[in-house]
């Protein structure tokens, strides 16, 4: 007769790779915790070093499954230089002193509004996180939320509340909105003359509504220093 252990393992491999380490990850968690096991008085069980079926992350930065050998160690500057997602120029955009301007800004106004627990994001030209703030008392997940919104903002060039109506009148625009994005308001475009350099995402206060003007203040703050928006 299967154990219910191993009828979840036997699914598990079924479905894939991906569901394979998602059981591998949590069997000392569900089954260890569950009968009061130590991880120690398990029996061993095979560890998967590889995952080339997990999908992408859809954030930037994600490289791929890594594939490693039992024991080995990742080293990504093994083949005597950086690894492929880390070479190039880096992307126009604002400075970590100035995202950081505008983030406190932004942190400042909402707190003016009696709503300082907010998250802030604010990425580069390419959409890259320059920066990432959450004020205490705010959940970690506004912080996510945040970047979300500002990945709109960029992509369209304006603010994350207005891109849902164009989508409702353009469907074709729909092809721009990607996975790792949302239309909630909350995030603005950063310029710097008529170059867009960046985003500026807000989570955590009342109202998008609400978000997005905390997010316009911090924008606002950036605005001197992104006249000279950094670039290496």
């Amino acid at each position: 007769m299967t154990s219910p252990r191993q009828s979840w393992r036997m699914r598990a491999i079924a479905k894939g790779p991906f569901a394979a380490v998602m059981w591998v990850a949590g069997l000392s968690s569900v089954t260890g915790v569950c009968a009061g096991q130590s991880p120690e008085s398990l029996s061993p069980e095979p560890v998967l070093h590889q995952a080339p079926a997990l999908p992408p992350a859809g954030l930037p930065g994600d490289g791929g499954a890594v594939q490693l050998k039992a024991g080995e160690s990742f080293d990504p500057y093994r083949n005597g230089g950086p690894p492929p997602w880390d070479r190039g120029p880096i992307a126009r955009g604002p400075s970590m002193a100035v995202a950081l301007d505008g983030a406190r800004a932004a942190i400042t106004a909402c707190r003016a509004q009696a709503m300082s627990a907010v998250a802030v994001s604010v990425v580069d030209s390419a959409g890259q996180p320059r920066l990432t703030l959450a004020a205490d008392g705010v959940r970690g997940w506004h912080a996510y939320s945040a970047t979300r919104k500002a990945l709109t903002a960029l992509a369209f060039a304006e603010p994350s509340s207005k891109v849902a109506g164009h989508l409702a009148a353009d469907a074709t625009l729909a092809a721009r909105l990607e996975s790792n994005m949302t239309t909630l308001p909350g995030a603005v475009p950063l310029l710097s003359g008529d170059l867009v350099v960046g985003a500026i995402g807000i989570s955590g206060s009342r109202s998008g509504e609400q978000d997005e003007k905390c997010a316009m203040a911090g924008a606002a703050a950036m605005r001197a220093g992104l006249r000279n928006a950094f670039r290496p």
